[in-house]
């Protein structure tokens, strides 16, 4: 994805709302499986009593852009590793970026039109509306919900709105709807955190929400900047005790970015900034923005670990405040959609395509060093016509 892509939703946005208010009008924008002599077909008999899903040790989501997915140009899929190296092909209707979650012995599957959760029986709910753009995907561990968050646009009752479906022990999805535009997110306990955005200001606020069907968000506080508009949240919020932070990217020119840690105190709610990194060429902002921003960073031992799309793991120390690159994968893929990854207990998990083959490479955050570099069953098939890879999930 290259910085005119992740720009261009937000942008757009931006000037629609504003024309309209400067207008003063009330006019508002808005399983079949096949080949089996190379990826098994899979049913959903097949999940009943978890024997698959113990099988199984990587999930892949298949996706392509939303324009595609909304003139049905494109097929997607889940693909599924098991423990024998062999890829298990499940053709699902995806969302751009979108993903699969697993937690808790259950998997769940988002899609354009439905989502389905698997545990010993696989359940699924239709909505009559799809959405076409994933955002972020997860589970909140006190409640043992499952929940997508997509960005359905603009609408006439709300300056923005973001789709919010999720489930609980009876594994049947409700929805609601946040009426901001969400800039990233990220769960804590029965809580999800979202850091919203107002399209004109662009002032941001910290927030939270419980999954419930008349939800409301619930402010922490304001995340204060000069510049706001120059600002984009480029991986999960995470959480600790005594803060939250946010890793975001302040792009002022194609030879100028910083990457900024906003570490927001709980307690006091002050806000600290620090310069992660910083890019002064045109090769390095082209190339920066992570590959996944639902996966890009990671709270692990004392350290925020942030991956960045030049291959580049940063380590910010909670309590020392020093910053430390600490490796670089490597091997890549050529195209960045033939390629993703995900921070795991202690490792970085890598899976791209490169020169025909398939690999899966684990880099271990404390020795700094790749400690696997595997060859697997092919996907290149699977990423025709633009596909993307847009999630990794170990299934474990």
């Amino acid at each position: 994805m290259n910085r005119e892509d992740f720009m261009k939703m937000k942008k757009i946005a931006a000037i629609i709302v504003g024309s309209i208010l400067f207008l003063s009008v009330a006019v508002f924008i808005m399983l079949k499986f096949m080949n089996p002599t190379i990826g098994k077909e899979t049913n959903e008999k097949e999940y009943e009593g978890q024997q698959f899903l113990k099988e199984q040790k990587l999930g892949f989501y298949i996706s392509n852009e939303a324009k595609s997915l909304e003139e049905d140009k494109t097929k997607g899929y889940v693909l599924f590793l098991d423990k024998n190296n062999d890829i298990t092909e499940h053709e699902i209707q995806p969302v751009e970026y979108g993903g699969i979650t697993f937690a808790n012995n259950r998997l769940m599957i988002e899609e354009s039109n439905q989502m389905t959760l698997t545990e010993y029986i696989t359940k699924k709910t239709t909505f009559e509306k799809p959405d076409y753009r994933g955002m972020h995907n997860g589970y909140l561990p006190k409640t043992e919900q499952y929940y997508s968050l997509c960005n359905s646009g603009l609408s006439e009752k709300h300056d923005y709105k973001m789709t919010v479906r999720y489930a609980g022990e009876d594994g049947q999805f409700k929805k609601f709807i946040i009426p901001k535009f969400v800039s990233t997110a990220g769960e804590e306990g029965d809580q999800v955190i979202v850091l919203t955005q107002d399209l004109i200001s662009g002032a941001f606020q910290l927030q939270q929400t419980p999954l419930e069907e008349k939800a409301k968000l619930q402010k922490i506080t304001d995340l204060n900047s000069k510049s706001p508009m120059d600002l984009d949240a480029i991986a999960p919020i995470l959480v600790t005790k005594k803060a939250y932070y946010l890793v975001m990217s302040r792009y002022v020119s194609e030879s100028y970015e910083d990457i900024i840690v906003y570490e927001v105190n709980r307690k006091t709610k002050d806000v600290k900034a620090t310069v992660l990194a910083k890019y002064r060429s045109e090769k390095e902002t082209t190339s920066s923005l992570p590959l996944s921003f639902n996966d890009s960073a990671i709270m692990y031992k004392g350290g925020l670990y942030y991956l960045n799309g030049m291959g580049q793991v940063y380590r910010y120390d909670l309590k020392t405040k020093q910053i430390e690159k600490i490796l670089k994968l490597k091997d890549q893929a050529k195209d960045k959609n033939h390629m993703q990854a995900v921070f795991y207990e202690g490792k970085l998990h890598i899976v791209y395509v490169k020169n025909g083959n398939t690999y899966y490479d684990q880099y271990h955050l404390k020795k700094k060093k790749r400690v696997q570099h595997q060859e697997i069953k092919n996907i290149e098939r699977y990423l025709k016509n633009d596909a993307m890879i847009s999630d990794l999930t170990i299934i474990k």
